[in-house]
């Protein structure tokens, strides 16, 4: 046939078909470009996963291919209502003559209308599916990622957990063993002779000054190991941190703030800190200084003594706490997941992290008591007689 005439069949062939679409069904074939562009997003989304968006990325992509499949349904219903009307139509003109065929020319014009909807809705249907397999594979593939490096980090928080269990074991042996350095050490300033300071009463028991600055140095390497099990674990977390995607890390701060409880902690530090500078200068005046002043100086650090362990004693309570901390951050983390949870979770490591740092800071100023006090319990067994 002539263009003019082949163009004029089709149009009225398609407005035969058009006038007889539902609402529903003309917002279907109108949309399909606009329901394609929205699986694009979400395609798009999926593959710029990060942990922080996971929760709403995931959803919307699961809602879309819900909502888009539900349409792919549907154009399957239209087209398969367009080819039962095709098929009852053929068969119609089929049974005619030529000349009722002539008469029947609104039908043919309907049948080729319905043939080309057919077509356009098969092409547009295919290119849902297209999008919504596209989604399927993307958001497999970027859970399946994310789920693995997660489970790396998980198993390393759970072999750091005995590094912190024994950290606190430590910190509690430390702890009764500053009872016992406070039990020997009490009221040692009364068996001063007040007439002569550097004068024993004869009902003192040298064997305590040994036994106190035995019990120091043993305070000491259970810090020491206290600190080298809380770093060693948070050593080996920060290298898992580091090693996690960026889809998982991106907009996840890995700073964490001091609670009420390190700020009072770094507080009474700074404090105690200043009190342990005049406590060395007081024992290089002890060594220094003739046998009045010395006697005098040594009375009043002595008398002071018990402050400085209670002190201490405070600070390995702090340290007690950080490695009680860590296991908690531990078993938070090994805990139940959700996308809805792992940012939290996530930031478990940074905070373990971060208290393995301040624990580190404690113990160095508990040793510097400890040090300090060793010295002058040593000043006193040499210059006491």
């Amino acid at each position: 046939l002539p263009d003019a005439i082949e163009s004029c069949i089709e149009k009225k062939a398609q407005q035969s078909v058009t006038d007889e679409l539902s609402t529903e069904e003309r917002g279907l074939t109108s949309n399909i470009d606009e329901d394609v562009k929205e699986l694009s997003t979400c395609i798009d989304a999926i593959d710029n996963l990060k942990l922080m968006t996971a929760i709403q990325s995931g959803s919307n992509a699961f809602v879309a291919i819900a909502s888009k499949s539900e349409i792919c349904r549907k154009i399957f219903g239209i087209i398969r209502k367009f080819a039962t009307s095709i098929t009852t139509i053929t068969e119609a003109i089929l049974a005619l003559d030529v000349s009722a065929v002539i008469s029947k020319v609104k039908d043919i014009l309907k049948a080729i209308g319905l043939c080309r909807y057919i077509k356009q809705f098969a092409e547009g249907c295919k290119g849902l599916m297209e999008k919504i397999v596209s989604l399927f594979e993307g958001a497999a593939g970027k859970l399946s990622l994310l789920w693995k490096a997660l489970s790396s980090a998980k198993d390393r928080m759970a072999e750091s957990l005995l590094d912190v269990i024994e950290a606190q074991s430590f910190c509690e042996k430390a702890g009764k063993k500053m009872h016992q350095l406070r039990s020997s050490t009490d009221g040692m300033e009364r068996q001063l002779n007040p007439e002569s300071p550097l004068t024993l009463l004869k009902s003192f028991n040298h064997n305590r000054f040994r036994d106190s600055i035995n019990v120091t140095r043993e305070i000491d390497d259970e810090m020491s190991s206290a600190k080298s099990k809380m770093e060693h674990a948070a050593n080996a977390i920060h290298e898992e941190y580091k090693s996690l995607p960026p889809m998982i890390t991106d907009g996840i701060s890995d700073t964490v703030d001091d609670d009420d409880d390190v700020e009072l902690a770094k507080t009474r530090i700074d404090s105690m800190e200043r009190s342990l500078d005049d406590m060395e200068k007081s024992i290089d005046v002890i060594q220094s200084a003739d046998s009045l002043q010395a006697g005098k100086v040594l009375y009043d650090e002595v008398s002071n003594l018990p402050q400085k362990i209670d002190a201490c004693q405070d600070m390995i309570e702090v340290c007690r706490d950080c490695a009680s901390k860590g296991k908690l951050s531990i078993n938070s983390f090994l805990g139940k997941w959700s996308l809805e949870t792992a940012v939290s979770q996530i930031q478990q490591m940074c905070r373990l992290v971060s208290t393995s740092v301040f624990m580190k800071e404690v113990v160095v100023h508990i040793q510097r008591i400890l040090l300090v006090m060793s010295r002058l319990l040593d000043e006193l067994s040499k210059r006491v007689k």
